[in-house]
């Protein structure tokens, strides 16, 4: 049995501010993610903890703006790591209003203020 179920759809977006506070930095992103639609994204990149200081824990909202016209928020867990020069790869578990838990892997682009990543069912 696999934690980890089928892929569900890739997405994109857009750094739209940045906040930095003692608590970490907080991003807004916006974007499309395939069947959930528009997206609107706060994530908290927590301090980084350990001696190399290069991962730490995130925590987020999402909005979906469904293609049917149904509007589902969203809770994110997860960590953040750097992943290359200016970017960070975030692992994060979604838990949504509708009761889906979705597993997704992205990469926040600090240079281009972008982001990319890929959703997984939870199984």
């Amino acid at each position: 049995m696999s934690a980890i179920g089928e892929k569900i759809s890739d997405y994109t977006g857009k750094v739209t501010s940045v906040t930095l506070t003692e608590a970490g930095s907080i991003m807004n992103a916006e974007g499309e993610a395939g069947p959930f639609g528009t997206y609107l994204y706060t994530a908290t990149f927590g301090p980084a903890v350990g001696p190399a200081e290069e991962t730490g824990p995130l925590t987020g909202r999402v909005q979906d703006f469904r293609p049917d016209g149904s509007v589902v928020p969203q809770v994110v867990t997860g960590v953040w790591r750097k992943s290359g020069h200016r970017q960070w790869e975030v692992k994060a578990i979604n838990m949504a209003a509708d009761g889906k838990c979705l597993f997704f892997v992205e990469v926040w682009d600090l240079a281009t203020r972008s982001l990319s990543g890929t959703i997984y069912a939870l199984d």
